[in-house]
């Protein structure tokens, strides 16, 4: 609850209670040590202490591998984990790694019709993305789609962000239409779940930039607003997501 309330000081006792006491109970190489310096991590990440974060992440793979074993969800989960830090520090060769490893695991442990597997490859689509690899991330993000509307519905949040994600790739290979589509789409998947939302806010901002870039400043502009009045509504007019639309 704190940290998702931006409470971070009071979520870090909490946190580090957590671990103390699963440490005493359960030992340092348990289940419940690893979940709770899982967690811990998962709090650093956010706060930005990134130092604490690898080495709490790094500590709870290490003692999944070990406990679980490295064919294990837990396992999987941790890699992906540390697959995030490592492309948040911009450390892509060793993020690509453990996407990789969290992938072929995913795989293995539920198969591909699965939302985990298709996390798996939307996460490593993501990196690609990010490092302009555009063809590689083009098939991961597909595959994620592909799986995510058949196995969770068109209405599903994980799908509509898959529809956004590879809407917004087709925008960065410059293919427009294709870009076009899929965003319409996020859009109106985003207004299915809901309106008064920064998911329903991002997707007409997304869409609007789309439609700047091809010289349709009407349609730009009636999404911009929409875009703005709800960041507005929802974050507050001091929120930098209203100030940058």
């Amino acid at each position: 609850l704190y940290n998702a309330l931006g409470q971070y000081p009071k979520a870090e006792s909490l946190y580090l209670e957590a671990v103390n006491v699963f440490k005493k109970v359960y030992g340092d190489s348990s289940n419940e040590y690893a979940l709770a310096i899982n967690n811990l991590a998962g709090l650093y990440f956010t706060m930005g202490n990134y130092k604490q974060t690898e080495l709490f992440y790094s500590q709870a793979r290490e003692i999944w591998g070990k406990g679980a074993g490295k064919e294990s969800p837990d396992y999987a989960t941790a890699c992906s984990n540390l697959g995030a830090l490592y492309q948040q520090l911009g450390e892509y060769s060793k993020a690509e790694a453990l996407y990789k490893e969290s992938k072929i695991l995913q795989e293995r442990i539920t198969g591909k019709d699965d939302p985990d597997y298709a996390t798996s490859c939307n996460n490593l689509g993501d990196l690609y993305r990010e490092q302009e690899n555009f063809f590689k991330a083009e098939p991961l993000y597909l595959e994620a789609m592909e799986i995510r509307g058949r196995v969770l519905g068109d209405s599903h949040p994980l799908y509509v962000q898959s529809c956004l994600n590879t809407g917004l790739l087709y925008n960065d290979m410059g293919q427009y239409a294709k870009a076009e589509h899929l965003l319409v789409e996020a859009k109106k998947g985003y207004t299915k779940i809901a309106t008064a939302t920064p998911d329903y806010a991002n997707s007409c901002s997304q869409l609007a930039a789309l439609y700047r870039s091809l010289g349709n400043y009407s349609k730009a502009e009636e999404l911009y607003m929409e875009s703005r009045e709800v960041f507005g509504s929802v974050l507050g007019k001091d929120h930098s997501d209203y100030a940058q639309v």
